[in-house]
């Protein structure tokens, strides 16, 4: 399980926070059931910053990390 937060309510993310199940007492928060941890954190990418993984702490990690190499691979 994958919890997620989405740090605005856009037409980008609007859709998304609808999938996954609410997290009583946090409206902002979704939680996924993930078979595929590095094809979420592509679609995690996608959002460019506006969802983070909020646990488990590795695949957090594994997303900053995806976008660090993203980042370097793009610098001038």
């Amino acid at each position: 399980e994958v919890d997620v937060e989405f740090g605005i309510a856009n037409g980008h993310t609007l859709p998304a926070m609808q999938l996954g199940t609410p997290i009583e007492g946090l409206p902002t928060q979704r939680r996924f059931r993930v078979r595929r941890q590095d094809t979420f954190a592509l679609w995690i990418l996608g959002f460019a910053g506006d969802a983070r993984v909020v646990s488990p702490p590795a695949l957090a990690a594994r997303v900053t990390e995806l976008a660090a190499q993203t980042l370097a691979r793009y610098a001038p």
